[in-house]
């Protein structure tokens, strides 16, 4: 359902710059295969012609297998979110397709806003 909304949203096929992050953080999706609901997701909105999408969610879900890292579909691009100097995920997960890092939710006092890394072109 929620990538049909996605599709409604943006519009059928449109793709925006940086893709379309399932953001998998809510305590509600831990009642079933958290994996299996990202791929859902990431199926539907392939199928419906979008170019760029992935997943979104903490290193503690990730790395804790909330969402069971193994299960995803293979290249399932990942943003994952841990406030740390280093992007631990990445290093402990070398095969993994982990294309975004989080690295704070304060960037500065004159930019007090989220600050991520980007990986890929």
């Amino acid at each position: 359902i929620v990538a049909e909304q996605v599709s409604r949203l943006f519009g059928e096929g449109v793709t925006p710059e940086l893709g379309i992050w399932y953001d998998v953080e809510d305590e509600d999706m831990q009642a079933g295969d958290t994996a299996a609901q990202c791929n859902a997701f990431l199926d539907t909105l392939a199928d419906e012609g979008y170019g760029y999408s992935g997943i979104y969610s903490s290193y503690t879900w990730l790395a804790n297998g909330i969402i069971a890292m193994e299960d995803l579909d293979k290249d399932t691009p990942i943003w994952v979110a841990q406030y740390n100097s280093t992007n631990d995920l990445a290093e402990e997960n070398p095969e993994a397709r982990i294309v975004m890092w989080q690295y704070t939710d304060h960037y500065s006092d004159d930019f007090p806003y989220d600050a991520s890394e980007y990986y890929e072109d």
